[in-house]
């Protein structure tokens, strides 16, 4: 219930500072200071979750410094010094958690801003990263993978940007908390990948929609022998099965949206910049159902979670901005998310939707 009273909270605040900060043009950081609840309220319910997800157990103990050593093994030295360095300063525990979540928001805000997301739609925005993406639950499960993800999304935008420099030095920093985030320099072939047609785009989702259905896990065997133990344990199936009917229907629900979203696009009066963060939305949408069937690898496609926000926001907000009968269908397409978000939960909650807290030790 609480993750879905925040939704609900997110998105009635967002839209009313949203409207007051375009009638009374806020500062950047004005507007900045008026999110602070939102982001104050996040902390607290992530900061305190307490065996939310798989990796609850391992992570609580990492920040009590056990088993950091781990990590340096692997060369994801980032996430032991930040560990390290929280303990130096007596902070353990969950306090490590909130610490995380209070940085990843950040560079979701700067997400936010460097995409240039217009301050009166907002709250689509949130809507979409809580009831879409995925990201906001599952970062109480893959913590590690959650920092480099909002960290080397706003990498990824930057080199969109040609900040070339600043934008490898931030996908550098996020690998050194999950190694796989190097897969963000993709972004530098952006030039080349941006420029794709409707047609093509077309292509992508429905090449991405019938691997999601063809590929198994059962296709990687072939690198068992050449893969360490614990990637090859996982691919034989020690510890994940292939896709089920729930999960893919959880995203293939989507898939007509993102067709009137590419069908629409000429509408929607794009800048450069922002066509190329459509383009980009499309793929990693394609990339995450795609990737479906092959488990061990489909965490791939998490990197591009917050781009694929973006065709279904440009959609809806172009619907919310075309009159009354539009708006109207936006509200209901809205609605869809939120009351599907409901039933994950509050009706059907499990692993990361089913929220637990330390708090409940403290009354």
């Amino acid at each position: 219930m609480i993750f879905f009273l925040f939704l609900i909270f997110t998105v009635v605040y967002s839209y009313r500072i949203g409207q007051l900060s375009s009638h009374y043009r806020y500062s950047s950081s004005a507007e900045f200071f008026s999110y602070l609840p939102l982001l104050v309220f996040g902390v607290v319910i992530c900061g305190g979750q307490y065996y939310v997800g798989t990796d609850y157990p391992s992570y609580i103990q990492f920040f009590y410094g056990n088993g950091l050593q781990h990590y340096i093994d692997t060369g994801e030295v980032g996430f032991v010094y930040a560990v390290r360095a929280l303990l130096n300063l007596g902070i353990s525990g969950n306090g490590i958690y909130a610490f995380f979540y209070f940085v990843s928001f950040l560079f979701l805000a700067l997400f936010i801003h460097l995409a240039r997301v217009p301050k009166r739609y907002i709250f689509i925005f949130l809507l979409l990263y809580i009831g879409f993406s995925g990201i906001f639950n599952n970062q109480l499960n893959i913590l590690r993978q959650a920092i480099a993800i909002y960290i080397g999304s706003v990498g990824a935008i930057e080199i969109i940007k040609r900040k070339w420099i600043i934008g490898v030095i931030l996908i550098i920093i996020c690998a050194t908390f999950h190694i796989a985030a190097f897969v963000y320099l993709i972004f530098l072939f952006s030039p080349i990948i941006e420029r794709q047609s409707n047609t093509w785009l077309y292509v992508i989702l429905v090449f991405g929609t019938i691997s999601g259905l063809v590929l198994s896990i059962n296709v990687l065997d072939i690198l068992v022998p050449y893969l360490p133990p614990t990637y090859a344990w996982h691919i034989e199936g020690g510890s994940i099965g292939g896709r089920d009917s729930l999960q893919i229907i959880t995203k293939y629900m989507y898939i007509p949206f993102f067709i009137l979203s590419i069908k629409e696009s000429h509408n929607y009066n794009l800048s450069k910049f922002h066509r190329k963060l459509f383009v980009w939305g499309i793929i990693g949408f394609s990339l995450r159902i795609g990737l479906l069937g092959l488990t061990l690898i489909s965490r791939i496609s998490d990197y591009w979670l917050l781009f694929s926000i973006f065709p279904l926001f440009f959609y809806l907000r172009w619907l919310w901005k075309s009159g009354h009968r539009k708006r109207l269908y936006s509200s209901l397409v809205m609605l869809f998310i939120i009351g599907f978000y409901f039933l994950k939960t509050c009706i059907f909650p499990s692993l990361e939707y089913a929220y637990q807290s330390i708090y409940q030790f403290y009354f």
